[in-house]
């Protein structure tokens, strides 16, 4: 798989729900498909189900087999049990920020069903998972501290990292983030930038210097 796949389980805390609430916007927006990407091959993988589509169709089967955050999913059913009520955290903090519901959740429901029904309560299940996969650059990495290795992740590098309806949990720290906000910020304008003069010269425009 490439490094730059962008898929991940950022388990900035022990409590997949908290997890979830802690997470910037953008994560809150675009985490709960990703979580459904590693979901949905597993109950095709381990139980011959598949998950159903609003439109009649079926999601996909494969997702990103050598991934490791999907090999930590198939570590344990307790894994599973995790990233499946994550998953909802993550869809309860999307509607609590954005007042409508998120397109994954008609799948998650089916998932938790298919749990309930081979595993039991994925409540009962979560707090026994095996230690967190660290999918991130090694400088953040620390193999005795895996959730603040997440925060840590998130702090350093994460330059979109702005919570614009809620509260930065308390891990949060803008004076460390700030360098990368910076650079963030900087190479969004340089994009925006490069765009318009694309755009520009195809208009037969003189580019903006």
């Amino acid at each position: 798989m490439s490094k730059t796949t962008p898929m991940n389980i950022f388990a900035v805390n022990e409590d997949p729900i908290i997890a979830a609430r802690n997470l910037p916007d953008k994560l809150v927006v675009k985490m709960p498909s990703e979580s459904a990407q590693m979901l949905c091959p597993w109950a095709f993988k381990q139980h011959n189900a598949l998950i159903s589509k609003p439109d009649g169709g079926f999601y996909g089967t494969k997702g990103f087999a050598h991934h490791p955050c999907t090999l930590w999913q198939y570590e344990d059913p307790a894994n599973v049990a995790w990233l499946l009520l994550h998953a909802f955290g993550l869809c309860a903090a999307y509607t609590e920020r954005y007042s409508k519901n998120h397109g994954i959740l008609p799948a998650l429901f089916q998932l938790a069903q298919l749990y309930e029904e081979k595993h039991g309560l994925p409540s009962e299940h979560f707090k026994h998972h095996t230690p967190f996969a660290l999918a991130m650059p090694v400088q953040f990495k620390n193999e005795d501290d895996r959730v603040g290795s997440y925060r840590n992740y998130i702090n350093k590098s994460k330059g979109y990292a702005v919570w614009r309806y809620t509260k930065p949990p308390d891990w949060w720290s803008e004076e460390v983030h700030l360098p990368v906000r910076i650079e963030y910020l900087n190479q969004r304008e340089i994009r925006k930038n490069l765009k318009k003069s694309k755009n520009d010269q195809h208009s037969g425009l003189s580019p903006t210097l």
